[in-house]
C-alpha cells in the first residue's frame, strides 16, 4: 500500500478568548504529534518591553502588526 505522505497547513484564526488553542490542542491530540507541527502566534508577538505600561495597554494584540513571524521559521513546515 502506498504511503500518503501529503502535508496540509490549518490556520485557526479568531478573537482573543475565542477557542483558538482548544481547538488546536485537540486536533494535536486526536492526530498524534507525530503528525501534527503546532505552532502557537503567542510565541511570535513583537516585543514591546520597551514601552511604558500605559502604551502597551494600547497594543492591539489581535491586529497583524503585533506579531513578527519568521519566513526563516515557517520555511520548516
Amino acid at each position: 500500500m502506498k504511503k500518503n505522505n501529503k502535508k496540509i497547513l490549518i490556520g485557526i484564526a479568531g478573537g482573543s478568548g475565542s477557542g483558538k488553542t482548544l481547538v488546536a490542542q485537540t486536533l494535536l491530540k486526536d492526530m498524534g504529534s507525530d503528525k501534527v507541527a503546532f505552532i502557537q502566534q503567542d510565541f511570535y508577538y513583537k516585543d514591546r518591553s520597551h514601552l511604558p505600561p500605559e502604551e502597551r495597554e494600547k497594543v492591539n494584540f489581535d491586529h497583524p502588526d503585533a506579531v513578527d513571524i519568521l519566513k526563516s521559521k515557517l520555511k520548516v513546515l
